[in-house]
């Protein structure tokens, strides 16, 4: 009972009209606090995932050769989507890991757009996939937070 208090609590100041308090210098007032926190929710779900990849062994589930986009900083969303349409693909796990991508990439308005009209896909390794997919959740993170 306690426990389900707490959670409620704690459910109220997230979700309380308050604005968060800034962090450091970076965080200035510039965003709306609804947008403050849909950046600390998305930077949660990236941690999340991040964790996830490491629990779960996604090297013996990843085919060997997998699409990703060529030019990661300059195709956000579309590399978002590429990564999450081929976890989707697998088993169960990786189908979760998919869901949570999925879910990052409805904020629209804080994942950085494709700076290009077209994002050029490559075949890699799995290996090279995965570590990709590491890198470009923490440059993802990394810019939703100073954004």
């Amino acid at each position: 009972m306690l426990v389900q208090v707490v959670a409620l609590l704690s459910l109220g100041v997230l979700c309380s009209s308050a604005p968060l308090q800034a962090t450091g210098p970076t965080s200035a007032s510039r965003h709306s606090p609804q947008e403050e926190r849909s950046r600390v929710l998305v930077g949660l779900i990236i941690r999340e995932v991040l964790q996830d990849m490491q629990k779960l062994n996604l090297s013996a589930q990843v085919p060997t050769v997998v699409t990703v986009n060529a030019m990661v900083e300059r195709c956000m969303q579309s590399h978002l989507k590429t990564f999450a349409s081929t976890l989707a693909a697998l088993n169960t796990p990786s189908k979760l890991i998919a869901r949570k991508l999925t879910i990052i990439n409805t904020y629209k308005n804080i994942v950085p757009e494709d700076l290009d009209k077209e994002c050029e896909t490559v075949q890699v390794m799995s290996d090279v996939f995965l570590e990709t997919l590491d890198s470009f959740l923490r440059l993802l993170s990394e810019k939703i937070q100073n954004a």
